[in-house]
């Protein structure tokens, strides 16, 4: 009987032993995932002194202790221009338990005059691919795994922002999309991260002009006279942000739009611009009447109606003026100008005409 009971406290143990064993091999598992996903670049905006700026920070490395080396890159923002570039490496700790990131600068691999480190601290999300927290206290660092450069939403397919899945797109798959649509707007393309227009538009010439995305490697230009029967073409690639179309005919409009490509991988599609080689057809600006509104995340004042207006003489419509937020769990807006509150933070609503002139409201959400 003695024996028996022997036996049994034996195989008890064992299998404690077994499981601890087990526990353990999962628990250097799953750290080990951690580490993968955290290592690799991270992409959005925080905030400092200079407002807010653009911030690819990589993440070089991650041991097993929690050790982790990075690099921040940041930028000028969209929302803040004239922010100069700058880069440095930085060192800090990963929390695997609590999936804290906290890092600080290191040593300048760029630094512009009169900038100085910025400390981060953040709360990783790893199903979901998000760094949000704090620089120097400054409270808004929102970082998306890969490199998407400006945290962005949109109401379409595979746009590249906030709460939405990065464009997983290829150089090659883009373009045989782009020259075999009879549509002239695209899927997955949107306005506010290159925000394309038509500036300097003269009888036989125009420019398309964007905004320049960090990360982008090149920019490739489509386009043709308007027209559905008028299926896009591909002019070039440029790293340039503008493009100018010259020996265009007279009182005629042609359609623009632009693929910004890292590598060999689409981070962002414009909208297609419409222009007119006949000044007068087009929209010379967007007006609005306010510029900034504060919205409620429930209730009455959740939602506002957008009072617009599209300037210019004797316009010719290609298309309706468009809506679009660039941070949908934030606010959401439909082409009719109604903005609904989502969620307590701020974002932008962007009324653009044809031609790719726009207004732009400042939305800020309270709890």
């Amino acid at each position: 009987m003695r024996r028996k009971k022997i036996s049994v406290l034996l195989s008890i143990i064992f299998m404690i032993v077994l499981l601890g064993n087990s526990m353990v091999v999962q628990g250097q598992t799953y750290k080990g995932w951690q580490r993968e996903q955290l290592a690799g670049k991270w992409s959005g905006y925080y905030y400092a002194s200079q407002g807010k700026t653009a911030l690819i920070l990589q993440i070089k490395s991650v041991n097993a202790s929690g050790k982790v080396e990075a690099v921040f890159n940041f930028s000028e923002h969209p929302d803040n221009r004239g922010v100069p570039s700058g880069s440095y490496t930085m060192t800090g700790t990963y929390d695997f338990v609590n999936n804290k990131l906290v890092l600080n600068g290191s040593s300048w691999i760029d630094q512009p005059s009169g900038y100085y480190f910025v400390d981060l601290k953040g709360n990783v999300n790893l199903s979901n691919g998000v760094i949000s927290g704090t620089t120097n206290n400054y409270a808004g660092l929102h970082l998306t795994k890969g490199v998407v450069p400006y945290d962005s939403a949109s109401q379409y397919d595979n746009y590249t922002g906030e709460g939405m899945k990065p464009l997983t797109v290829t150089t090659p798959e883009m373009d045989n999309r782009i020259i075999s649509s009879s549509k002239e707007e695209i899927k997955g393309s949107s306005y506010p991260l290159l925000q394309a227009r038509a500036v300097a538009v003269k009888e036989t010439s125009f420019k398309v002009k964007w905004n320049r995305i960090p990360g982008a490697t090149k920019y490739l230009i489509y386009g043709n006279k308007c027209g559905r029967k008028n299926k896009y073409q591909y002019i070039k690639e440029t790293t340039k942000t503008f493009y100018k179309a010259k020996k265009m005919k007279k009182n005629r409009f042609y359609k623009y739009l632009v693929v910004a490509v890292m590598d060999n991988r689409v981070i962002s599609v414009s909208k297609t611009v419409h222009v007119g080689t006949k000044t007068k057809q087009n929209p010379t600006k967007v007006s609005v009447d306010n510029k900034s509104i504060i919205l409620t995340n429930s209730g009455p004042g959740s939602t506002y109606k957008v009072k617009y207006r599209i300037l210019g003489t004797n316009l010719k419509q290609h298309r309706g003026i468009r809506c679009e937020t660039d941070n949908v769990n934030v606010a959401t807006v439909t082409n009719k100008g109604k903005i609904k509150a989502v969620g307590a933070g701020r974002c932008n609503v962007y009324i653009y005409a044809q031609n790719g002139v726009s207004a732009k409201i400042k939305v800020t959400v309270l709890q």
